[in-house]
C-alpha cells in the first residue's frame, strides 16, 4: 500500500479544467452515472442517510453525496493518504456543511471498524482494487464480515 500512498501524496487536486482533460474523464462520468443509478434505485432519498465512504480521497464525492441525499445526517470518510485527507479538509474549510462529518487518514485493511456501524450507504469508488494488492488481502477483504458489518439491514 505504500506505493499507493506515495502516488496520491504527490498528486495535486485537479481543477475543473484539467479534470475534463484527464485520460480517465469518461470513466469518471460513467462511474458517477452508475453511482447515481444505484443510489436512486436502492436508497430512499428522504431518509436520514448515514454514509461511510471508503477511500474518500480528496473529497470529490462528498458534495455529490450531499446533493444526492439532502437529508444525509452523517458522513464518515477514510483514506490511506494523509495528503488526500488534508486536501479534503481544505475543500470543506470555507463551505457550509450541515452534515455531521468525520474524515481521517487510516489503512482500512488494518483499522478496527467496530466503532463504525449503522450506515445505510457504504461506498468505495475507484479504489476497491487497492484492497486486493496481494491474493491474501483480496480474499480477506471479500470474506471479511468486518468490512460489511457497517451496513444497516437493507443498506447498500
Amino acid at each position: 500500500m505504500s506505493a499507493v500512498v506515495d502516488c496520491y501524496s504527490t498528486t495535486a487536486r485537479g481543477t475543473d479544467e484539467n479534470r475534463t482533460a484527464s485520460n480517465i474523464y469518461a470513466d469518471r462520468v460513467c462511474n458517477n452515472f452508475v453511482k447515481a443509478a444505484l443510489f436512486s434505485t436502492h436508497v430512499p432519498r428522504h431518509l436520514p442517510v448515514r454514509v461511510f465512504d471508503w477511500a474518500c480521497g480528496k473529497g470529490g464525492d462528498f458534495f455529490k453525496l450531499m446533493s444526492f441525499f439532502p437529508s444525509m445526517e452523517r458522513y464518515v470518510g477514510m483514506d490511506i493518504t494523509p495528503k488526500s485527507i488534508a486536501d479534503f479538509h481544505e475543500r470543506t474549510r470555507d463551505k457550509r456543511t450541515p452534515v455531521n462529518f468525520h474524515i481521517r487518514a487510516t489503512d482500512l485493511m488494518r483499522e478496527d471498524l467496530s466503532g463504525f456501524r449503522d450506515f445505510y450507504v457504504v461506498t468505495c469508488q475507484f479504489a476497491f482494487h487497492y484492497f486486493c494488492a496481494t491474493p491474501s488481502d483480496m480474499f480477506a477483504t471479500l470474506r471479511s464480515e468486518e468490512h460489511t458489518s457497517e451496513l444497516q439491514s437493507r443498506g447498500l
